[in-house]
């Protein structure tokens, strides 16, 4: 799902704007004719805020001195 609008209006959305429990709900693309759709980054090029790839892992010493129970 991409909200493209509407963020920050308000704590309480408007009636009608959120479904109700169990209502059914169709979700399709619009894409106004000459207006091509932006395209999403590629996963590596994604921050991880927004689920990228977190930076590699790479060992130390500090990690060997890690206390276990």
């Amino acid at each position: 799902l991409q909200v493209n609008g509407g963020m920050g209006r308000g704590r309480v959305p408007p009636p009608g704007s959120v479904p109700e429990p169990g209502e059914t709900l169709g979700y399709s693309g619009l894409v106004v004719e000459g207006a091509p759709a932006a395209s999403l980054p590629a996963p590596e090029a994604t921050p991880w805020t927004h689920g990228g790839p977190p930076a590699e892992y790479l060992p130390t010493d500090d990690d060997a001195r890690e206390a276990w129970a």
